[in-house]
């Protein structure tokens, strides 16, 4: 079994969808909580956009663990999510291209 799993079945893509979806509603919760005025000390982190990521076959982010100039950051990833989180498709979409272009 391959390190990350490729979106491959198109039963995966409503999956992802959906888990972007949490993600999306799941931070807008957290921000509206702090609005408030409460403050979570631990969070509600769930790291749902790495489990859409590991699913879509992006490579984890290893810059922490690694000195290498062949580290991958999924800064990218994340950027770009914060941008369009209101549309997963397109997320999905963008993530893909950028896939791609990493086989390259």
């Amino acid at each position: 079994m391959p390190k990350h799993p490729v979106l491959s079945n198109n039963d995966l893509y409503p999956v992802v969808v959906k888990i972007l979806q949490n993600e999306a509603e799941l931070n807008q919760f957290v921000h509206k909580l702090r609005l408030s005025g409460l403050e979570l000390t631990n969070g509600l982190d769930t790291d749902l956009l790495d489990v859409a990521l590991d699913l879509l076959g992006i490579p984890t982010d290893d810059t922490l663990e690694s000195d290498s100039d062949d580290a991958f950051c999924r800064d990218w990833f994340y950027d770009t999510w914060f941008d369009c989180k209101r549309n997963p498709k397109k997320f999905i979409a963008l993530a893909l291209q950028a896939k791609k272009k990493l086989g390259d």
